[in-house]
């Protein structure tokens, strides 16, 4: 495939007029233009193969070639290899279980990615605030755009083995799938931060290693199968381990989002992701260290987060009522997995939140050691009348406070979507029609969950690398509406 966009932007605010929302109506005029070009070719063989409804294996391979990468790669290679073993029950046996599946598979996939790493552009000007000294002005000398382009990019690659049984009972009403599966990534392409003499801020390389381990369990039923109406159920379970085998050079942390104080990491030897900030200082016994005001002193750069969950489920049910009325529903479960919610550290620091109120006049005795490795004894008081910020615990160490009194669990059941169609053809009663449905859905209606910021799904900047950060997000939108659906 073959991408090549060029997409210049305008936009204006700061209306002069208020019901006119033409660009000529606004104070602040800016122009921007984005690029795209991604040029993609491959080629694919595969072969499939089976032996008297017994044995099964599918095989294949492919070659991509990418501008994505410098000119030195040779593209990057693809292949797999599947097989499946059918074992038939014996029906002389007094058992429910109609056959059994045994299978497994290996393979190694490249991959590049969508934009960027292609060529250099140029931002039209360069403008300075200014100061008490220097008087704020724009000038038209060309600078580079922040990220780089790299020469030597090569391709994500990643060899993933997995086993499996599936059991299938009462001629295949019911099935349970279980699968384990381990997965290694090398290569993984991380946008990272250089030098501020390169001229640049950041540049494309790969300098990423993780491992995933886990397994999945499925299954699927008809609950109820009758010619009158019907109700089938399918549900998945799935628990996987993630740990970040490399990263750079000297294995250093690699900072993937957020903010200066407050964070994600890619860190050897711990998940991916990781959220790192502030918190309590601990001595080697991980007491907390309490200042002599009875206040704890703080850290830096501590992992006080793994936004990865525990484990996660899927639920779905059909249900058909005399082939005309049908009814879905999807559930989505999330255990574990933690959130920085930024948006609460902030509420408590400006003393705008349920959390800040109920600390007026309350003292607390911290447990931990003091400075010189005493017991702590000291109260303190956490929101007092009068004082300088130091004296309020929600306001002494800085802005939003300490970002591990931030971190919540973001376990979650949410009702994804629901659908309610009913098919009127046999209503109508013309043979114009072949098919006449009507139908109504619902996403992302129903969300319960003991996170007190904004929908925990949501991610700070948009991708998957700024999972667990939670700073005024936009909410997750809910979606309501009609489907008409009419073939003749």
């Amino acid at each position: 495939n073959t991408i090549s966009r060029s997409l210049d932007t305008r936009t204006a605010n700061a209306l002069i007029l208020p019901n006119d929302v033409s660009l000529s109506n606004g104070t602040n005029l800016n122009s921007t233009s984005d690029v795209i070009d991604r040029k993609r070719f491959g080629a694919m063989l595969a072969f499939d193969a089976a032996y008297n409804d017994f044995i099964f294996v599918d095989a294949s391979i492919r070659q991509d070639q990418s501008n994505k990468f410098g000119k030195s790669t040779n593209g990057f290679l693809s292949y797999g290899i599947g097989i499946g073993v059918k074992l038939i029950q014996n029906n002389s046996l007094e058992s429910n279980v109609s056959n059994i599946l045994l299978h497994g598979s290996f393979g190694r996939f490249g991959n590049d990615f969508s934009i960027g790493n292609t060529f250099s552009t140029f931002s039209p000007d360069n403008s300075i605030s200014g100061d008490g000294f220097i008087s704020a002005n724009t000038t038209n000398s060309p600078q580079l755009i922040n990220t780089g382009v790299n020469n030597n990019l090569i391709a994500e690659s990643t060899a993933a083995i997995d086993m499996g049984i599936d059991l299938l009972f009462n001629d295949e009403k019911y099935k349970l799938g279980f699968l384990v599966y381990r997965e290694s990534s090398t290569g993984l392409i991380v946008n990272k931060e250089t030098a501020s003499t390169s001229g640049i801020q950041s540049i494309f390389d790969n300098i990423g290693e993780t491992e995933n381990v886990g397994f999945e369990i499925a299954i699927n039923a008809k609950i109820v199968d009758s010619k009158k109406y019907d109700w089938n159920l399918s549900l998945a379970f799935n628990k996987n381990n993630n740990i970040v085998i490399g990263t750079t050079e000297n294995n250093n942390p690699i900072i993937q989002s957020g903010f200066s104080l407050t964070r994600t990491e890619a860190i050897v030897d711990e998940a991916y992701g990781v959220i790192v900030g502030t918190g309590f200082l601990r001595n080697e016994n991980q007491q907390i260290v309490i200042d002599f005001d009875g206040f704890p002193l703080s850290e830096n750069d501590l992992i006080i987060g793994d936004p990865n969950p525990d484990w996660t489920m899927y639920i779905n049910n059909q249900f058909t009522l005399f082939d005309k009325l049908s009814i879905s529903a999807n559930v989505d479960i999330k255990s574990g997995g933690d959130v920085w919610c930024g948006t609460c550290g902030v509420l408590d620091y400006f003393g705008r939140s349920e959390q800040a109120a109920s600390e007026v006049g309350q003292t607390v005795l911290f447990e931990g050691v003091n400075t010189v490795g005493g017991v702590n004894n000291i109260e303190a008081e956490l929101a007092p009348a009068s004082g300088d910020n130091n004296r309020f615990y929600r306001q002494r160490y800085g802005f939003g406070g300490l970002s591990s009194l931030s971190i919540y669990d973001a376990s979650w059941v949410r009702l994804r979507n629901i659908a309610i169609n009913y098919n009127f053809k046999d209503v109508l009663k013309s043979d114009l029609f072949s098919n006449f449905s009507l139908g109504v859905f619902a996403n992302n209606l129903l969300v319960i969950t003991d996170f007190p910021g904004i929908d925990p799904e949501t991610n700070l900047l948009g991708n998957a690398n700024s999972r667990g950060l939670e700073y005024f997000n936009n909410p997750g939108t809910k979606q309501i509406g009609l489907v008409l659906d009419v073939s003749f």
